[in-house]
C-alpha cells in the first residue's frame, strides 16, 4: 500500500546524527527498527533498497586501505539517493533523509580512524533497518 512520503521531523534526523557519532547500540537498534518500519509503510521494497546497501557495504571494504576513497565514495551516496528519491516516490525520499544526517557524520570525524569508526556505526544503523523493514514484511 503505497503512501506519500512524509518529511522525516528533525528529531529524527538528530537522532541518526547522534548514533553514527556516538556508540549508543541500544538507541541504534531502537531507532533502525522505527525507521525500518516506517519505510515499509511507505511501500519501500528491498529490492529499491538493497543497492544503495550494497555500495555502502563495498565502501566499508575501502576503509582500511584507502580511507580518503572510501569517504569520497561515501559522499557519492548523497546524489544517488538523491536520484533515487526522484525515481521511486514511495519511500526513497525517506530513506534519503535519514541516512544523510549519518554521512553527514561520518564527515565530521576528526581523523581517519574515528571517520572509520563512525561509517561502520552508520553501516551497523543502516544494515538494521534493512532488517527491520524486512520484519515489518517488506518485499
Amino acid at each position: 500500500m503505497s503512501q506519500t512520503a512524509k518529511p522525516v521531523d528533525s528529531k529524527s534526523k538528530q537522532e541518526v546524527r547522534r548514533i553514527v557519532e556516538q556508540d549508543d547500540p541500544r538507541a541504534m537498534v531502537s531507532l533502525a527498527e522505527i525507521h525500518g518500519k516506517l519505510l515499509h509503510d511507505e511501500a519501500l521494497k528491498s529490492s529499491q533498497i538493497r543497492p544503495i546497501f550494497g555500495m555502502a557495504r563495498a565502501i566499508e571494504g575501502m576503509w582500511v586501505s584507502d580511507p580518503a576513497r572510501a569517504y569520497r565514495e561515501l559522499l557519492k551516496l548523497r546524489p544517488k539517493l538523491a536520484y533515487q528519491a526522484q525515481r521511486i516516490p514511495d519511500g526513497m525520499p525517506t530513506l534519503r533523509d535519514l541516512l544523510d544526517p549519518g554521512i553527514s557524520a561520518v564527515g565530521e570525524g576528526k581523523e581517519d580512524r574515528d571517520r572509520a569508526e563512525r561509517f561502520q556505526r552508520f553501516l551497523d544503523y543502516f544494515e538494521a533497518v534493512l532488517a527491520y523493514h524486512r520484519a515489518a514484511g517488506g518485499k
